[in-house]
């Protein structure tokens, strides 16, 4: 027969030798793994700012040389440009220089045409004077 148990509070006696033990991490273990952890991002961060900085300065390196190969360009026609502009203000000044000396020449020979053309005329009254005395 079996025998009920007695009513005494602490009298058992468990096997605790096939039990494992969990140990907990200490405070320390994890405030050192939050360490690597933060570290570990902030070596990223750092590492996507180097290369972010690299690309920018790239960048701005094409950019500027874009700029200074556009600007000398620019430089090239400006500089084209004044000489061809010079050329047509020296052709405007002959072209003005010889229409006042075409205007001269035009006086001139229209003064010799209106002295041939008194000539003529003169010379004309005196043929049709000597016409009539014969």
């Amino acid at each position: 027969m079996q025998r009920s148990p007695t009513n005494k509070r602490f009298d058992s006696d468990p096997d605790l030798s096939n039990i494992v033990a969990r140990k907990r991490k200490y405070d320390h273990d994890i405030s050192d793994s939050f360490k690597l952890f933060t570290d570990n991002i902030f070596k990223k961060m750092d590492d996507w700012k180097t290369d972010f900085n690299n690309n920018l300065l790239q960048i701005n390196d094409t950019i500027n040389n874009l700029i200074k190969n556009d600007l000398a360009k620019l430089n090239e026609i400006v500089v084209e440009v004044k000489a061809d502009i010079n050329n047509m203000r020296k052709e405007c000044t002959e072209i003005k220089t010889d229409i006042v000396r075409l205007k001269t020449q035009q006086v001139a020979t229209q003064k010799e045409i209106n002295s041939l053309q008194q000539s003529v005329q003169f010379s004309a009254d005196q043929q049709d004077e000597q016409a009539k005395k014969d």
